[in-house]
């Protein structure tokens, strides 16, 4: 009988232990959930973070803007460029570059993210007549226009046309770039130097030294 009554003394042991393994379990398995969503939501947080910094980074510059006009036809038919430049937001852009470059369309237009040799090159060949720096544009739509030499804005049947490449420093010294397709980028990005990239863009020497110190 003290035999029979020592093996049911270890039912409830048993059944406790069954019962505390289950709910430690269950409490892991609430707590890696909990700790999953905790993660999931600093991710969020983080990525939101870096959102709202990328918008407060680039809030000026996405108010800069350049673009060609057609202009004044010429006897042939053609039409002149008229170069436009516009800073919209409501503080100054400073060593504001501006360079014209030929854009060919195939009907597969594609934003580029960068510009090889072959569009530097491109931009060297036209020489200085095509290429301006300006110290500062003051804030609130004050628009620069600029009249290439010899430069004639034709139809685009023969498939060509042409853009502006804009290069500047907003209020709070954050170097940038407006691609002729209107990407924005900021230089870090692509280039380890702003002067470097400017004398790839074939700017004199004495014009990109004006960086120094800025």
């Amino acid at each position: 009988m003290t035999k029979n009554n020592s093996k049911s003394d270890w039912i409830p042991f048993y059944i406790t232990t069954a019962i505390t393994i289950i709910a430690l379990g269950v409490t892991i398995y609430f707590n890696h959930k909990s700790l999953s969503c905790t993660n999931k939501q600093l991710k969020i947080t983080q990525s939101e973070f870096k959102s709202k910094q990328n918008a407060s980074l680039s809030a000026q510059a996405t108010d800069v803007s350049s673009w060609i006009n057609q202009h004044k036809k010429t006897p042939n038919g053609n039409m002149n460029f008229l170069v436009q430049a516009i800073n919209s937001s409501s503080q100054p852009i400073y060593n504001v570059y501006l360079i014209v470059v030929k854009r060919n369309f195939n009907g597969n237009k594609k934003v580029s993210q960068k510009y090889n040799n072959s569009k530097i090159q491109e931009i060297k060949k036209y020489g200085d007549s095509y290429k301006w720096f300006l110290d500062i544009v003051p804030p609130e739509k004050e628009i620069y226009n600029f009249y290439p030499n010899n430069l004639q804005y034709s139809s685009s049947l023969n498939g060509v046309n042409y853009g502006v490449i804009m290069l500047f420093k907003d209020s709070r010294g954050n170097f940038w770039m407006r691609t002729d397709d209107g990407t924005l980028i900021n230089e870090k990005n692509y280039f380890k130097s702003y002067q470097q990239l400017l004398n790839k863009l074939g700017f004199t020497k004495n014009v990109s030294e004006k960086l120094k110190g800025v």
